[in-house]
């Protein structure tokens, strides 16, 4: 980490402690009780040190991130010894300044939490050559608490995305602590020691875990705006249902898209899903299955996350298709597009044309049997074929 210009910089990189406790708060997201992760550090400084250090992200596969509390408690000491060194009696007044400032950034937004407290230490009336508790240099220096325990915090319940994922936070704690004196002629020493403990802790949701006969549930991207959800079932039944939820933030979940259970003889399941992806997304997109039971009983996966780039390019979806799929050409043809349906066995299904379109919408000619399928795409501009690729359920 490099120093900040014109400041000492003392790295401490070793995270103190780790805690993790369960809490009694409650949330109404929340099926069960609220969970904490706590994270902290303890810094011992001379009153103007500048710290950096890090925190883990929270990793959103543990449960839904609902609110992140950053706090930071200071306490702060001053020695101090004054000494007229002028020809007469002379009056001081002596003032402590201190400004603490925490950053918290990258990945996530920046939280800075600041706090700036000047303070009266005391009034002196010093004859010539002494100092404040007596004449001479053997004197003891004066000791003035500043601030103990001074607590600033701040709670975050909306905007938390930035804390999500597998790498770390970037923390920043930049002290300044000076006396001031006014008055006559002086000599000043001084010396500051301060404490402080930073803490995060994250607050959330621990949801339902699928149980172990889901052996491998992975998520990545495929061409176009599609991303593959994959899973594999141990001990399938009749009548199970896999919900695919979809987030922006990690916390609000949409549904979009639904399996049935496929059950084998051997009980054992593959299963795959290409879910849509909004067209123009960018960034990271978070991905689960709920599971419900032909009871009724439902549980979550653990959370999967996939950095989405823009998307661009020829796709297709809805994929598994039942009546029909939309196609998006991705590239311009003035003369059109040859598009035929083709099956697994080399017959073709169906056959269009489109011309000078960008995308297009084709419904089934017939119902379609279950199976993988083909969509060769013929471009008549540049006399090029591309083929695609859907599933019917």
């Amino acid at each position: 980490m490099k120093p900040k210009p014109n400041r000492i910089l003392k790295i401490l990189i070793c995270i103190i402690a780790f805690e993790f406790a369960s809490s009694s708060k409650t949330l109404a997201q929340c099926s069960g009780g609220l969970q904490s992760e706590n994270y902290y550090i303890n810094l011992n400084g001379t009153g103007n040190n500048t710290w950096g250090f890090f925190f883990p992200q929270f990793d959103p596969s543990i449960g839904t991130l609902v609110a992140v509390d950053i706090r930071y408690i200071v306490s702060v000491n001053i020695n101090y010894q004054i000494q007229n060194t002028g020809a007469g009696l002379a009056s001081y007044n002596v003032k402590a300044n201190r400004f603490d400032s925490l950053t918290v950034t990258s990945p996530g937004p920046d939280v800075i939490l600041t706090n700036t407290d000047l303070q009266n230490v005391g009034s002196y009336s010093l004859q010539p050559g002494a100092d404040t508790v007596g004449a001479g240099t053997n004197a003891s220096p004066q000791f003035f608490h500043l601030l103990a325990g001074y607590v600033l915090n701040d709670s975050i319940t909306s905007s938390v995305v930035g804390f999500l994922g597998t790498g770390h936070l970037t923390l920043y704690n930049n002290p300044s602590t000076s006396l001031s004196v006014t008055g006559g002629s002086y000599s000043l020493t001084n010396s500051f020691i301060d404490t402080m403990k930073v803490s995060l802790t994250y607050y959330y949701c621990n949801p339902d875990i699928l149980p172990i006969n889901i052996t491998d549930f992975s998520v990545s991207k495929e061409a176009g705006p599609f991303a593959k959800i994959q899973w594999e079932m141990q001990n399938e039944i009749e009548g199970r249902k896999y919900i695919i939820q979809q987030s922006r933030d990690g916390i609000n979940f949409d549904n979009t898209g639904l399996v049935y259970s496929i059950p084998s003889d051997n009980m054992q399941a593959d299963y795959i899903y290409h879910d849509h992806i909004a067209p123009g997304f960018s960034g990271e997109l978070y991905f689960r299955l709920k599971e419900i039971n032909p009871n009724g009983y439902s549980q979550y996966s653990e959370v999967k996350t996939l950095d989405i780039s823009n998307f661009a390019g020829m796709y297709l979806y809805p994929n598994p298709a039942n009546n029909f799929i939309n196609i998006n050409f991705g590239e311009g043809s003035t003369s059109g597009w040859d598009v035929a349906i083709i099956a697994a066995d080399g017959s073709t299904v169906q056959r269009g044309f489109y011309p000078n379109t960008p995308n297009a919408l084709i419904r089934f000619s017939k119902p379609m049997p279950k199976g993988i399928y083909f969509v060769r795409l013929f471009n008549l501009d540049q006399q090029k074929f591309n083929t695609l690729e859907f599933c019917v359920q």
